[in-house]
């Protein structure tokens, strides 16, 4: 009856034992089954954060295509300002031929009026 006794008396702690594996247990499982979610998840990550720097990329690229677009756009005006600054000039030389010219036909026909 010894051994029987001996045996009832560890029961309370192998039952405590128990518990506690059973509760660590119950701990690693919520561990594995986050790690599992986290494991899951990481794919769409990785493709997130390669569509992120891919953005990145053609934001810098499209920075420069600004500038460049800009540095163009600059360009033509000031070719256009120079080529109307040109023809202001021409103008005004025309307006003044037509000036000198309309006097020089005045001129002409006082000379054969008034001899």
């Amino acid at each position: 009856m010894r051994p029987l006794a001996d045996a009832l008396a560890a029961l309370p702690g192998q039952r405590a034992a128990s518990s506690a594996l059973q509760t660590e247990l119950a701990r690693d499982q919520q561990e594995l089954q986050r790690l599992t979610a986290l494991a899951v998840r990481k794919p769409r990550l990785d493709v997130a954060r390669e569509g992120m720097a891919q953005a990145e990329r053609d934001l810098t690229a499209l920075g420069g295509e600004e500038a460049a677009a800009a540095a163009i756009c600059a360009r033509e005006v000031a070719v256009a300002n120079a080529q109307l600054s040109a023809v202001q000039r021409e103008l005004s030389g025309l307006a003044t031929e037509d000036a000198t010219g309309t006097l020089a036909a005045l001129d002409l026909r006082t000379r054969l009026i008034l001899p």
